[in-house]
Protein backbone atom coordinates (compact mmCIF):
# COMPACT_ATOMS: atom_id res chain seq x y z
CA UNK A 1 0.00 0.00 0.00
CA UNK A 2 1.35 3.20 -1.38
CA UNK A 3 0.31 5.91 0.97
CA UNK A 4 0.90 9.86 -0.21
CA UNK A 5 -1.30 12.15 2.40
CA UNK A 6 0.90 15.42 2.56
CA UNK A 7 -0.09 19.08 1.35
CA UNK A 8 1.87 21.61 0.77
CA UNK A 9 1.43 23.05 4.26
CA UNK A 10 2.05 19.68 5.78
CA UNK A 11 -1.68 18.68 6.51
CA UNK A 12 -2.87 14.96 6.21
CA UNK A 13 -5.45 14.94 3.15
CA UNK A 14 -7.11 11.76 2.16
CA UNK A 15 -5.91 9.60 -1.29
CA UNK A 16 -8.02 6.89 -3.21
CA UNK A 17 -5.47 4.25 -1.46
CA UNK A 18 -6.30 5.69 1.98
CA UNK A 19 -10.28 5.46 1.32
CA UNK A 20 -9.49 1.89 0.96
CA UNK A 21 -7.79 1.01 4.62
CA UNK A 22 -8.63 -2.01 6.11
CA UNK A 23 -10.27 -1.80 9.52
CA UNK A 24 -7.99 -1.99 12.34
CA UNK A 25 -10.03 -5.04 13.56
CA UNK A 26 -9.21 -6.88 9.97
CA UNK A 27 -5.58 -5.72 9.49
CA UNK A 28 -3.78 -8.83 9.79
CA UNK A 29 -0.17 -6.91 9.64
CA UNK A 30 -1.54 -4.66 12.48
CA UNK A 31 -2.91 -7.50 14.69
CA UNK A 32 0.51 -9.62 14.26
CA UNK A 33 2.45 -6.46 14.93
CA UNK A 34 0.35 -5.83 17.80
CA UNK A 35 0.58 -9.19 19.44
CA UNK A 36 4.53 -8.48 19.07
CA UNK A 37 4.52 -5.23 20.52
CA UNK A 38 2.37 -6.20 23.62
CA UNK A 39 4.64 -9.07 24.86
CA UNK A 40 8.12 -7.20 23.74
CA UNK A 41 5.83 -4.86 26.31
CA UNK A 42 5.27 -7.72 28.72
CA UNK A 43 9.53 -7.86 28.99
CA UNK A 44 9.67 -4.61 29.25
CA UNK A 45 7.38 -4.00 32.40
CA UNK A 46 9.95 -6.57 34.06
CA UNK A 47 12.98 -4.98 33.44
CA UNK A 48 11.43 -1.44 33.64
CA UNK A 49 10.61 -2.64 37.14
CA UNK A 50 12.81 -4.87 38.34
CA UNK A 51 15.95 -2.58 37.39
CA UNK A 52 15.27 0.29 39.74
CA UNK A 53 14.85 -2.46 42.52
CA UNK A 54 18.21 -3.73 42.06
CA UNK A 55 19.96 -0.99 41.95
CA UNK A 56 18.75 0.46 44.48
CA UNK A 57 19.38 -2.82 46.59
CA UNK A 58 23.02 -2.63 45.28
CA UNK A 59 23.43 1.11 45.68
CA UNK A 60 21.04 2.65 48.34
CA UNK A 61 21.45 5.78 46.06
CA UNK A 62 18.99 8.33 44.41
CA UNK A 63 21.81 9.52 42.64
CA UNK A 64 23.03 6.59 41.33
CA UNK A 65 19.41 5.41 40.45
CA UNK A 66 19.18 9.06 38.31
CA UNK A 67 22.29 8.14 36.76
CA UNK A 68 20.95 5.07 34.84
CA UNK A 69 18.25 7.17 33.94
CA UNK A 70 20.68 9.77 32.58
CA UNK A 71 22.78 7.26 31.01
CA UNK A 72 19.28 5.95 29.58
CA UNK A 73 18.82 9.44 27.83
CA UNK A 74 22.17 9.66 26.03
CA UNK A 75 21.43 7.73 22.88
CA UNK A 76 18.86 9.88 22.61
CA UNK A 77 20.83 12.88 22.38
CA UNK A 78 23.73 11.28 20.55
CA UNK A 79 21.90 9.32 17.82
CA UNK A 80 18.23 9.81 18.08
CA UNK A 81 18.11 12.63 14.99
CA UNK A 82 20.36 9.64 12.96
CA UNK A 83 17.67 7.61 14.01
CA UNK A 84 15.17 9.84 12.20
CA UNK A 85 17.16 10.40 9.07
CA UNK A 86 17.68 6.50 9.30
CA UNK A 87 13.79 5.52 9.24
CA UNK A 88 13.72 8.43 5.87
CA UNK A 89 16.11 6.97 4.39
CA UNK A 90 16.25 3.28 4.77
CA UNK A 91 13.49 0.53 5.16
CA UNK A 92 11.93 0.81 8.77
CA UNK A 93 11.03 -2.79 8.60
CA UNK A 94 14.52 -3.95 8.55
CA UNK A 95 15.79 -1.24 11.09
CA UNK A 96 12.85 -2.98 13.43
CA UNK A 97 14.48 -6.30 12.80
CA UNK A 98 18.07 -5.74 13.52
CA UNK A 99 17.44 -3.33 16.69
CA UNK A 100 15.89 -6.01 18.46
CA UNK A 101 17.82 -8.96 17.44
CA UNK A 102 20.83 -6.62 18.95
CA UNK A 103 18.48 -5.29 22.14
CA UNK A 104 17.91 -9.31 22.45
CA UNK A 105 21.27 -10.40 23.12
CA UNK A 106 22.62 -7.10 24.95
CA UNK A 107 19.55 -7.46 27.49
CA UNK A 108 20.90 -11.38 28.03
CA UNK A 109 23.53 -10.07 29.40
CA UNK A 110 22.14 -8.62 32.56
CA UNK A 111 20.50 -11.96 34.00
CA UNK A 112 23.68 -13.80 32.66
CA UNK A 113 25.83 -11.43 35.56
CA UNK A 114 23.43 -12.12 38.22
CA UNK A 115 22.96 -15.77 37.79
CA UNK A 116 27.03 -16.22 37.19
CA UNK A 117 27.35 -13.62 40.40
CA UNK A 118 29.74 -11.23 38.75
CA UNK A 119 29.22 -7.51 39.96
CA UNK A 120 26.36 -6.32 38.25
CA UNK A 121 26.64 -2.42 37.94
CA UNK A 122 29.38 -2.53 35.73
CA UNK A 123 27.51 -4.62 33.40
CA UNK A 124 24.82 -2.78 33.40
CA UNK A 125 26.68 0.81 32.87
CA UNK A 126 28.60 -0.93 29.63
CA UNK A 127 25.13 -2.07 28.02
CA UNK A 128 22.32 0.06 28.74
CA UNK A 129 23.84 2.77 26.65
CA UNK A 130 24.06 0.31 23.23
CA UNK A 131 20.66 -1.41 24.44
CA UNK A 132 18.96 2.23 24.35
CA UNK A 133 20.36 3.32 21.01
CA UNK A 134 19.41 0.24 19.48
CA UNK A 135 15.96 0.97 20.95
CA UNK A 136 16.30 4.56 19.31
CA UNK A 137 16.45 3.05 16.32
CA UNK A 138 13.46 0.58 16.86
CA UNK A 139 11.52 3.61 18.06
CA UNK A 140 12.16 6.23 15.06
CA UNK A 141 11.23 3.35 12.42
CA UNK A 142 8.13 2.32 14.55
CA UNK A 143 6.73 5.72 14.79
CA UNK A 144 6.97 6.42 11.29
CA UNK A 145 6.03 2.97 10.09
CA UNK A 146 2.84 2.38 11.26
CA UNK A 147 1.06 5.01 9.12
CA UNK A 148 1.66 3.00 5.83
CA UNK A 149 0.15 -0.24 8.15
CA UNK A 150 -2.70 1.69 9.12
CA UNK A 151 -2.96 4.40 6.26
CA UNK A 152 -3.46 8.00 7.77
CA UNK A 153 -7.22 8.07 8.68
CA UNK A 154 -6.96 5.51 11.19
CA UNK A 155 -3.30 6.80 13.13
CA UNK A 156 -5.21 8.27 16.21
CA UNK A 157 -7.17 5.04 16.23
CA UNK A 158 -4.62 2.89 15.79
CA UNK A 159 -2.02 4.85 18.04
CA UNK A 160 -4.75 4.69 21.40
CA UNK A 161 -5.17 1.23 20.99
CA UNK A 162 -1.75 0.64 20.21
CA UNK A 163 -1.08 2.38 23.90
CA UNK A 164 -3.89 0.45 25.25
CA UNK A 165 -1.99 -2.62 24.06
CA UNK A 166 1.18 -1.75 25.24
CA UNK A 167 0.05 -1.03 28.51
CA UNK A 168 -1.49 -4.35 28.83
CA UNK A 169 1.35 -5.64 28.04
CA UNK A 170 3.74 -3.90 30.33
CA UNK A 171 0.64 -3.99 33.46
CA UNK A 172 1.26 -7.95 33.12
CA UNK A 173 4.79 -7.61 33.27
CA UNK A 174 5.24 -4.98 36.10
CA UNK A 175 2.92 -7.35 37.98
CA UNK A 176 5.09 -10.04 37.77
CA UNK A 177 8.36 -8.87 38.11
CA UNK A 178 7.96 -8.11 41.93
CA UNK A 179 6.42 -11.59 42.59
CA UNK A 180 8.89 -13.74 40.17
CA UNK A 181 11.81 -11.58 41.79
CA UNK A 182 11.24 -13.23 45.60
CA UNK A 183 9.94 -16.95 43.76
CA UNK A 184 12.82 -17.59 41.18
CA UNK A 185 15.30 -14.71 41.19
CA UNK A 186 16.07 -11.53 39.65
CA UNK A 187 18.39 -13.44 37.16
CA UNK A 188 16.11 -15.42 35.23
CA UNK A 189 13.23 -12.76 35.39
CA UNK A 190 15.15 -10.23 33.77
CA UNK A 191 15.74 -12.95 30.88
CA UNK A 192 12.25 -12.76 30.22
CA UNK A 193 12.71 -9.33 28.92
CA UNK A 194 15.74 -10.87 26.51
CA UNK A 195 13.41 -13.04 25.12
CA UNK A 196 10.26 -11.27 24.62
CA UNK A 197 12.50 -8.76 22.17
CA UNK A 198 13.51 -12.30 20.25
CA UNK A 199 9.33 -12.69 20.10
CA UNK A 200 8.94 -9.07 18.62
CA UNK A 201 11.79 -9.93 15.88
CA UNK A 202 9.74 -13.32 15.03
CA UNK A 203 6.42 -11.14 14.60
CA UNK A 204 7.92 -8.34 12.31
CA UNK A 205 9.02 -11.40 10.12
CA UNK A 206 5.68 -13.34 9.87
CA UNK A 207 4.01 -9.30 8.09
CA UNK A 208 3.64 -9.31 4.86
CA UNK A 209 3.80 -5.20 4.41
CA UNK A 210 7.24 -4.28 4.62
CA UNK A 211 7.60 -1.28 3.19
CA UNK A 212 6.59 2.39 3.98
CA UNK A 213 4.93 4.56 2.12
CA UNK A 214 5.94 7.30 -0.35
CA UNK A 215 9.57 7.28 1.47
CA UNK A 216 12.67 7.68 -1.04
CA UNK A 217 16.22 6.83 -0.50
CA UNK A 218 17.88 10.04 -0.59
CA UNK A 219 21.88 9.01 -0.67
CA UNK A 220 23.21 11.99 -1.71
CA UNK A 221 21.25 14.17 0.37
CA UNK A 222 23.41 15.73 3.25
CA UNK A 223 22.36 14.19 6.54
CA UNK A 224 22.65 17.84 8.05
CA UNK A 225 20.62 19.06 5.57
CA UNK A 226 18.04 16.35 6.36
CA UNK A 227 18.05 16.86 10.27
CA UNK A 228 16.90 20.97 9.53
CA UNK A 229 14.70 20.50 6.78
CA UNK A 230 12.39 18.56 9.80
CA UNK A 231 14.12 20.74 12.29
CA UNK A 232 12.80 23.99 9.87
CA UNK A 233 9.53 22.23 9.31
CA UNK A 234 8.38 21.98 12.99
CA UNK A 235 9.81 25.66 13.61
CA UNK A 236 7.06 26.73 10.36
CA UNK A 237 4.08 25.24 12.32
CA UNK A 238 2.94 26.75 15.78
CA UNK A 239 0.90 23.84 16.83
CA UNK A 240 3.34 21.24 15.99
CA UNK A 241 6.20 23.04 17.92
CA UNK A 242 4.03 23.64 20.86
CA UNK A 243 2.75 20.56 21.14
CA UNK A 244 6.33 19.08 21.04
CA UNK A 245 7.72 21.35 23.43
CA UNK A 246 4.97 20.84 26.09
CA UNK A 247 5.79 16.83 25.69
CA UNK A 248 8.96 17.83 26.19
CA UNK A 249 8.85 19.64 29.72
CA UNK A 250 5.84 16.94 30.82
CA UNK A 251 8.99 14.30 30.53
CA UNK A 252 11.74 16.98 32.15
CA UNK A 253 9.51 16.76 35.27
CA UNK A 254 8.58 13.15 35.07
CA UNK A 255 11.52 11.76 34.31
CA UNK A 256 12.36 10.69 37.65
CA UNK A 257 9.60 9.49 38.62
CA UNK A 258 10.34 5.83 38.48
CA UNK A 259 13.15 6.41 40.85
CA UNK A 260 11.11 8.62 43.28
CA UNK A 261 8.04 5.79 43.36
CA UNK A 262 11.04 3.44 44.07
CA UNK A 263 12.80 4.80 46.68
CA UNK A 264 9.07 5.80 48.44
CA UNK A 265 7.56 2.17 48.20
CA UNK A 266 10.10 0.27 49.12
CA UNK A 267 13.18 2.47 51.02
CA UNK A 268 10.13 5.50 52.80
CA UNK A 269 7.41 3.03 52.95
CA UNK A 270 9.44 0.07 53.73
CA UNK A 271 6.73 -1.87 51.27
CA UNK A 272 8.42 -5.57 49.39
CA UNK A 273 9.61 -5.56 45.92
CA UNK A 274 6.08 -7.30 44.88
CA UNK A 275 4.16 -3.82 46.43
CA UNK A 276 6.13 -2.04 44.25
CA UNK A 277 5.59 -4.08 41.41
CA UNK A 278 1.60 -4.01 41.78
CA UNK A 279 2.00 0.04 42.12
CA UNK A 280 3.95 0.50 38.46
CA UNK A 281 1.26 -1.90 37.39
CA UNK A 282 -1.75 0.11 38.61
CA UNK A 283 0.41 2.91 37.06
CA UNK A 284 0.18 1.33 33.20
CA UNK A 285 -2.99 -0.21 33.78
CA UNK A 286 -4.16 3.56 33.93
CA UNK A 287 -2.84 3.90 30.17
CA UNK A 288 -5.53 1.37 28.75
CA UNK A 289 -8.29 3.94 30.01
CA UNK A 290 -6.23 7.03 28.78
CA UNK A 291 -5.41 6.06 25.49
CA UNK A 292 -9.13 4.78 24.60
CA UNK A 293 -10.47 8.55 25.84
CA UNK A 294 -8.10 10.39 23.83
CA UNK A 295 -8.90 8.37 20.58
CA UNK A 296 -12.69 10.55 21.23
CA UNK A 297 -11.14 13.57 21.59
CA UNK A 298 -11.69 14.87 17.92
CA UNK A 299 -11.14 19.03 18.74
CA UNK A 300 -9.22 21.21 21.16
CA UNK A 301 -6.65 18.34 21.74
CA UNK A 302 -4.33 21.15 22.84
CA UNK A 303 -6.40 21.94 25.62
CA UNK A 304 -7.21 18.74 26.37
CA UNK A 305 -3.69 17.58 26.94
CA UNK A 306 -2.92 20.75 29.51
CA UNK A 307 -6.04 19.43 31.55
CA UNK A 308 -4.84 15.73 31.07
CA UNK A 309 -1.48 17.44 32.44
CA UNK A 310 -2.93 18.74 35.75
CA UNK A 311 -4.78 15.23 36.46
CA UNK A 312 -1.11 13.49 36.45
CA UNK A 313 0.22 16.36 38.49
CA UNK A 314 -2.68 16.38 41.05
CA UNK A 315 -2.58 12.36 41.26
CA UNK A 316 1.32 12.15 42.15
CA UNK A 317 1.30 15.23 44.67
CA UNK A 318 -1.62 13.04 46.39
CA UNK A 319 0.05 9.85 46.56
CA UNK A 320 2.62 10.44 49.72
CA UNK A 321 -0.48 12.47 51.50
CA UNK A 322 -2.76 9.36 51.58
CA UNK A 323 -2.05 7.09 54.26
CA UNK A 324 -3.49 4.29 52.67
CA UNK A 325 -1.92 1.74 50.11
CA UNK A 326 -4.95 1.11 48.25
CA UNK A 327 -5.71 4.57 47.55
CA UNK A 328 -2.08 5.41 46.31
CA UNK A 329 -2.65 2.18 43.70
CA UNK A 330 -5.74 4.33 42.73
CA UNK A 331 -4.12 7.27 42.36
CA UNK A 332 -1.46 5.65 40.47
CA UNK A 333 -4.08 4.27 38.03
CA UNK A 334 -5.31 7.92 37.81
CA UNK A 335 -2.22 9.27 36.80
CA UNK A 336 -0.87 6.29 34.71
CA UNK A 337 -4.45 7.02 32.86
CA UNK A 338 -4.34 10.94 32.31
CA UNK A 339 -0.76 10.60 31.50
CA UNK A 340 -1.73 8.03 28.44
CA UNK A 341 -4.24 10.62 27.68
CA UNK A 342 -1.57 13.33 26.78
CA UNK A 343 0.53 11.03 24.96
CA UNK A 344 -1.87 9.57 22.68
CA UNK A 345 -3.06 12.75 22.00
CA UNK A 346 0.63 14.26 21.65
CA UNK A 347 1.49 10.95 19.44
CA UNK A 348 -1.48 11.66 17.29
CA UNK A 349 -1.25 15.29 17.02
CA UNK A 350 2.08 14.90 15.55
CA UNK A 351 1.59 12.10 13.31
CA UNK A 352 -0.99 13.93 11.49
CA UNK A 353 0.68 17.47 11.83
CA UNK A 354 3.83 15.88 9.79
CA UNK A 355 3.87 14.53 6.03
CA UNK A 356 4.83 10.84 5.27
CA UNK A 357 8.38 12.30 4.32
CA UNK A 358 9.38 13.88 7.16
CA UNK A 359 7.58 11.63 10.04
CA UNK A 360 10.72 9.55 10.58
CA UNK A 361 13.00 13.25 11.46
CA UNK A 362 10.31 14.82 12.99
CA UNK A 363 9.73 12.46 15.74
CA UNK A 364 13.80 12.06 15.88
CA UNK A 365 13.90 15.65 16.46
CA UNK A 366 11.71 15.89 18.93
CA UNK A 367 12.42 12.84 20.72
CA UNK A 368 15.97 14.49 20.98
CA UNK A 369 14.22 17.54 23.14
CA UNK A 370 12.59 15.46 25.01
CA UNK A 371 15.39 13.32 26.20
CA UNK A 372 17.36 16.64 26.42
CA UNK A 373 15.37 17.54 29.29
CA UNK A 374 14.56 14.20 30.70
CA UNK A 375 18.30 13.32 31.57
CA UNK A 376 18.64 16.78 33.21
CA UNK A 377 15.57 15.69 34.82
CA UNK A 378 16.55 12.48 36.06
CA UNK A 379 19.95 13.81 37.13
CA UNK A 380 17.94 16.65 39.31
CA UNK A 381 15.34 14.10 40.71
CA UNK A 382 18.07 12.08 41.84
CA UNK A 383 19.73 15.09 44.32
CA UNK A 384 15.87 15.63 45.27
CA UNK A 385 15.32 11.79 46.19
CA UNK A 386 18.71 11.86 48.37
CA UNK A 387 18.03 15.14 50.29
CA UNK A 388 14.13 14.93 50.24
CA UNK A 389 13.63 11.12 49.91
CA UNK A 390 10.77 9.26 47.38
CA UNK A 391 8.13 11.87 48.81
CA UNK A 392 9.80 14.94 48.46
CA UNK A 393 10.47 14.09 45.00
CA UNK A 394 6.90 13.00 44.01
CA UNK A 395 5.79 16.34 45.84
CA UNK A 396 8.40 17.89 43.76
CA UNK A 397 7.23 16.20 40.12
CA UNK A 398 3.68 16.99 40.51
CA UNK A 399 4.03 20.08 41.48
CA UNK A 400 6.36 21.12 38.12
CA UNK A 401 3.71 19.26 35.83
CA UNK A 402 0.73 21.59 37.36
CA UNK A 403 2.74 24.11 36.84
CA UNK A 404 3.67 23.70 33.49
CA UNK A 405 0.18 23.41 32.12
CA UNK A 406 -0.75 26.66 33.78
CA UNK A 407 2.08 27.96 32.04
CA UNK A 408 1.37 26.59 28.37
CA UNK A 409 -2.47 27.54 28.67
CA UNK A 410 -1.09 31.31 27.81
CA UNK A 411 0.36 29.40 24.20
CA UNK A 412 -2.17 30.45 21.72
CA UNK A 413 -0.80 27.88 19.80
CA UNK A 414 -0.76 25.04 22.53
CA UNK A 415 -4.72 25.87 23.39
CA UNK A 416 -5.89 25.84 19.56
CA UNK A 417 -4.14 22.97 18.54
CA UNK A 418 -5.93 20.37 16.89
CA UNK A 419 -6.20 17.74 14.02
CA UNK A 420 -5.73 18.76 10.47
CA UNK A 421 -9.32 17.20 9.54
CA UNK A 422 -10.59 19.18 13.10
CA UNK A 423 -9.74 22.31 12.04
CA UNK A 424 -11.98 25.38 11.13
CA UNK A 425 -11.75 26.48 7.79
CA UNK A 426 -10.81 30.04 7.41
CA UNK A 427 -13.49 32.37 5.94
Amino acid sequence: MSLDYSDASGGATGTPEALQEVPLARNRDYRILMLGQCLSALGGGISYTLLPLIVADITRSGAQTGLVGTLESMPHLLFGLLAGVAADRWSRWRIMVYADAGRALLTLLLPLTLLLSLPFMPVLYAVIVPITTLGVFFVGAYQAWVPSVVGINQVGAAIAYGEAVLAGGFIVGSALAGLLMVWVGPGPTLALDAFSFMISVATLLALRHRSQGTVAPRATTSVVLEMKEAISFIHRLPALRSIIVLWAFINFARAPMVAASTFYVTIDRHKPASHFGIFIASFMGGFIFGGIAAGRVKQRAGLAMLAGNVVTGVAIMLMPLVGSYGLMILLALLAGASNSFVLSLYLSLRTKLTPDKLLGRVGATARFLLFALSSVGSLAGGLVIDAAGGSGALYAIGAVMILLSALFALVPSLRNARPPEAAVPAS
